[in-house]
Protein backbone atom coordinates (compact mmCIF):
# COMPACT_ATOMS: atom_id res chain seq x y z
CA UNK A 1 0.00 0.00 0.00
CA UNK A 2 2.66 2.16 0.67
CA UNK A 3 4.41 1.85 -2.99
CA UNK A 4 0.67 2.34 -4.65
CA UNK A 5 0.80 5.86 -2.62
CA UNK A 6 4.37 6.62 -3.39
CA UNK A 7 3.50 5.99 -7.19
CA UNK A 8 0.27 8.00 -6.75
CA UNK A 9 2.18 10.64 -5.42
CA UNK A 10 4.89 10.75 -8.09
CA UNK A 11 2.29 10.33 -10.92
CA UNK A 12 0.50 13.33 -9.10
CA UNK A 13 3.86 15.48 -9.33
CA UNK A 14 3.68 14.89 -12.49
CA UNK A 15 0.59 16.07 -13.50
CA UNK A 16 0.49 19.12 -11.44
CA UNK A 17 4.23 19.90 -13.41
CA UNK A 18 2.32 19.26 -16.71
CA UNK A 19 -0.47 21.60 -15.46
CA UNK A 20 1.80 24.25 -14.30
CA UNK A 21 3.40 24.45 -17.64
CA UNK A 22 0.42 24.34 -19.56
CA UNK A 23 -1.06 27.22 -17.59
CA UNK A 24 2.12 29.67 -17.92
CA UNK A 25 3.11 28.78 -21.03
CA UNK A 26 0.52 28.32 -23.13
CA UNK A 27 -2.69 30.16 -21.70
CA UNK A 28 -1.14 32.63 -19.62
CA UNK A 29 1.49 33.57 -21.36
CA UNK A 30 2.28 37.27 -21.75
CA UNK A 31 3.94 38.53 -25.06
CA UNK A 32 7.32 40.48 -24.39
CA UNK A 33 5.74 43.58 -24.87
CA UNK A 34 3.23 43.25 -22.33
CA UNK A 35 3.62 45.43 -19.25
CA UNK A 36 1.21 45.59 -16.26
CA UNK A 37 0.64 49.35 -15.22
CA UNK A 38 2.52 48.94 -12.09
CA UNK A 39 5.26 47.81 -14.09
CA UNK A 40 4.93 50.86 -16.78
CA UNK A 41 7.54 52.92 -15.08
CA UNK A 42 10.02 51.15 -15.49
CA UNK A 43 10.00 50.66 -19.13
CA UNK A 44 11.10 53.88 -19.65
CA UNK A 45 14.67 52.79 -18.66
CA UNK A 46 17.68 52.76 -21.47
CA UNK A 47 21.51 52.50 -21.46
CA UNK A 48 21.32 56.24 -22.64
CA UNK A 49 19.75 57.37 -19.78
CA UNK A 50 22.02 55.11 -17.74
CA UNK A 51 25.02 56.58 -19.60
CA UNK A 52 23.59 60.33 -18.93
CA UNK A 53 23.03 59.72 -15.46
CA UNK A 54 26.20 58.59 -14.17
CA UNK A 55 28.21 61.13 -16.63
CA UNK A 56 26.04 63.66 -14.26
CA UNK A 57 26.62 62.02 -10.64
CA UNK A 58 30.49 61.68 -11.58
CA UNK A 59 29.79 65.37 -12.53
CA UNK A 60 28.43 66.95 -9.34
CA UNK A 61 30.88 64.27 -7.57
CA UNK A 62 33.89 65.88 -9.20
CA UNK A 63 32.36 69.16 -8.24
CA UNK A 64 32.49 68.42 -4.73
CA UNK A 65 35.80 66.65 -4.79
CA UNK A 66 36.73 70.28 -6.29
CA UNK A 67 34.71 71.98 -3.36
CA UNK A 68 35.94 70.24 -1.02
CA UNK A 69 39.98 70.89 -1.89
CA UNK A 70 39.07 74.65 -2.74
CA UNK A 71 37.53 74.63 1.04
CA UNK A 72 40.90 72.92 2.70
CA UNK A 73 42.86 75.14 1.19
CA UNK A 74 40.33 78.57 2.27
CA UNK A 75 40.60 77.24 5.65
CA UNK A 76 44.32 77.08 5.80
CA UNK A 77 44.74 80.66 4.26
CA UNK A 78 42.33 81.83 6.76
CA UNK A 79 44.84 80.11 9.48
CA UNK A 80 48.06 81.61 7.78
CA UNK A 81 45.99 85.26 7.72
CA UNK A 82 45.29 84.81 11.78
CA UNK A 83 48.77 83.99 11.77
CA UNK A 84 49.83 87.03 9.88
CA UNK A 85 47.66 89.29 11.88
CA UNK A 86 49.02 88.28 15.28
CA UNK A 87 52.27 88.73 13.92
CA UNK A 88 51.03 92.33 13.01
CA UNK A 89 49.20 93.10 16.04
CA UNK A 90 53.00 91.99 18.03
CA UNK A 91 54.58 94.11 15.85
CA UNK A 92 52.54 96.88 16.23
CA UNK A 93 52.48 96.67 19.90
CA UNK A 94 56.46 96.52 19.40
CA UNK A 95 56.35 99.97 17.25
CA UNK A 96 54.04 101.90 20.01
CA UNK A 97 56.45 100.53 22.75
CA UNK A 98 59.43 101.99 20.89
CA UNK A 99 58.05 104.91 20.33
CA UNK A 100 56.80 105.71 23.68
CA UNK A 101 60.07 104.50 25.37
CA UNK A 102 62.34 105.83 22.62
CA UNK A 103 60.72 109.02 21.42
CA UNK A 104 58.22 109.65 24.23
CA UNK A 105 55.36 110.09 22.13
CA UNK A 106 52.03 107.54 22.15
CA UNK A 107 51.57 107.31 18.44
CA UNK A 108 53.28 107.83 14.70
CA UNK A 109 50.67 110.48 14.24
CA UNK A 110 52.03 112.18 17.93
CA UNK A 111 55.59 111.10 16.21
CA UNK A 112 54.46 112.90 12.89
CA UNK A 113 53.36 116.08 14.68
CA UNK A 114 56.21 116.53 16.46
CA UNK A 115 58.62 116.51 13.60
CA UNK A 116 56.62 118.57 11.73
CA UNK A 117 56.68 120.57 14.75
CA UNK A 118 60.75 120.35 15.11
CA UNK A 119 61.04 121.20 11.34
CA UNK A 120 59.32 124.55 11.38
CA UNK A 121 61.02 125.58 14.39
CA UNK A 122 64.08 124.35 12.78
CA UNK A 123 62.92 126.66 9.38
CA UNK A 124 61.97 129.70 12.47
CA UNK A 125 65.13 129.50 13.65
CA UNK A 126 67.10 129.28 10.03
CA UNK A 127 65.41 132.13 8.89
CA UNK A 128 66.26 135.07 11.74
CA UNK A 129 69.87 133.43 12.17
CA UNK A 130 69.79 134.57 8.00
CA UNK A 131 67.64 137.41 8.69
CA UNK A 132 70.43 138.34 12.06
CA UNK A 133 73.58 138.42 9.91
CA UNK A 134 74.70 141.10 7.70
CA UNK A 135 75.41 140.56 4.32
Amino acid sequence: MHRLKVKLQGHQNALFNKLDTFLLQDLFALGDNVVLAADAPHTTYSAKMDSALVKSISKHENNLALLNLAKGKMEQEFLDLKVLQEDLDEANARIKDLLHNCMGVQSVEELERTVKAERELCKYVQCARDSAMPP
